[in-house]
């Protein structure tokens, strides 16, 4: 018996790419899956796609799972709810754009099912735009991280590498749901949800990288870094997940100093006044202008330092 893998997405006003992500998950090689849908309060014609879609297609799947919130409370919160409710032995979360390749699931739960000692698998992912184009890049060959060498990324204890920069794809993973559950699940509490827990499950856990790409990554116009509104969050959201690491050793703050002095810097630059971020990045990299832009949000002025 093959095990129970939970495949989750939370989605708000997502009428537009939303079926293409769940039929790519209802042709999944993979069986049996439990699917968990957490509507944000959407008010396109989100809700009907999907309830429609289910009526339809739903005989496919073990367990079907449909949460609804009153209010938009954001993505950090739906995935928290879905971990909540799932189901199966490994877990899944997928963005309402992204798609899944047919062996995804049946690849990575093999590898996982094979490797005791890992917690969690993750591969690289191609890049389409909003109308399903492929982009002349994949992931990690368009995002150049340091720790990705040749489209290879490192695997094993990756705490430390997983500080300096986020190089999982959302949508590429997989991970024994306990281990999930162990480190903590999802906070709702910030906006970008899967660095923080990434972070949190590898203090405990290995991790392992597959060479297969598995997933396609949407790039769109409304995606996070594409508006001040979005980079206030964002950069808010990763403020929060690296200060909760801080003090753990003078080595990781070593680690962590260039990234509080960036966020805490773009934050400011985006319309925000983070004077406690600032604070932090005084005391960790003083400089003229660490300390001119603390000063600046002290006062809740608004100028533009080259």
């Amino acid at each position: 018996m093959r095990p129970l893998v939970t495949v989750g997405i939370a989605f708000y006003n997502a009428e537009t790419h939303i079926l293409e992500t769940l039929n790519s998950i209802h042709a999944q090689t993979h069986a049996p899956i439990e699917l968990i849908l957490y509507d944000d309060a959407s008010v396109d014609d989100s809700s009907r796609i999907v309830s429609q879609w289910l009526v339809d297609n739903g005989s496919r799947f073990e367990r079907i799972e449909y949460l609804s919130g009153e209010i938009n409370k954001g993505p950090s919160y739906g995935a928290s709810r879905i971990l909540q409710s799932a189901k199966g032995s490994y877990f899944q979360l997928v963005g309402a754009d992204d798609l899944l390749y047919p062996t995804k699931l049946s690849d990575q739960v093999n590898l996982l099912e094979g490797s005791m000692e890992y917690g969690m698998v993750f591969s690289n992912a191609h890049r389409i735009d909003e109308a399903g184009v492929y982009l002349d890049e994949d992931y990690y060959h368009h995002q150049h991280f340091k720790h990705v060498i040749n489209g290879i990324a490192p695997q094993g204890s990756l705490y430390e590498k997983l500080l300096e920069e986020n190089f999982i794809p959302s949508c590429a993973w997989i991970a024994r749901t306990n281990v999930l559950r162990d480190a903590g699940g999802y906070n709702p509490h910030v906006y970008i949800e899967d660095w923080d827990l990434w972070l949190r499950v590898a203090q405990s856990a290995k991790l392992l990288f597959s060479t297969d790409i598995t997933s396609a990554y949407r790039i769109r116009s409304s995606s996070i870094m594409h508006s001040n509104a979005n980079k206030k969050k964002a950069f808010a959201s990763h403020l929060a997940t690296l200060s909760a690491h801080l003090g753990n050793s003078q080595h990781i703050d070593q680690l962590l100093a260039p990234h509080i002095n960036r966020y805490s810097i773009g934050l400011y630059r985006a319309g925000g006044y983070p004077t406690r971020y600032l604070f932090k990045n005084v005391c960790m990299n003083f400089s003229l202008k660490s300390f001119t832009y603390l000063l600046l949000s002290l006062f809740r002025l608004r100028i533009s330092l080259s």
